[in-house]
């Protein structure tokens, strides 16, 4: 089994706890939902840094987090796609999407069972 190293570099200008915690979300919907032959990795690392160097306004808590947030969660589950087709003699790709009235946690749980 390999090893994941994955780097985000952006010019987004956020604070580094904002940016931990969309790290953290992308990541629970993303790279830690994947199995590649039943196996998940505990040795694979996604990274995020952001120098602030766009002139747009910094992000803040509200909309625009939610857009950067989103933004960055669909980049990480776009990433996961491309590491599970490169799983070592992949054939098949099988996507579960649940749909609960329950948060992201009671989704999670309900594929893990």
């Amino acid at each position: 089994m390999a090893i994941l190293r994955s780097s985000i570099f952006i010019d987004a200008p956020i604070s580094p706890s904002l940016l931990k915690k969309v790290l953290s979300h992308a990541v629970e919907r993303s790279f830690n939902a994947i199995s590649v032959d039943g196996d998940m990795s505990t040795n694979d690392t996604l990274t995020i840094l952001a120098n602030g160097a766009s002139s747009i306004p910094e992000i803040t808590e509200g909309k625009r987090l939610n857009e950067f947030q989103n933004a960055i969660t669909q980049f990480a589950e776009e990433l996961t796609t491309l590491v599970v087709w490169d799983g070592e003699g992949a054939t098949k790709f099988v996507i579960i999407k649940v749909k609960v009235s329950q948060p992201f946690v009671a989704e999670y749980s309900a594929i893990n069972s």
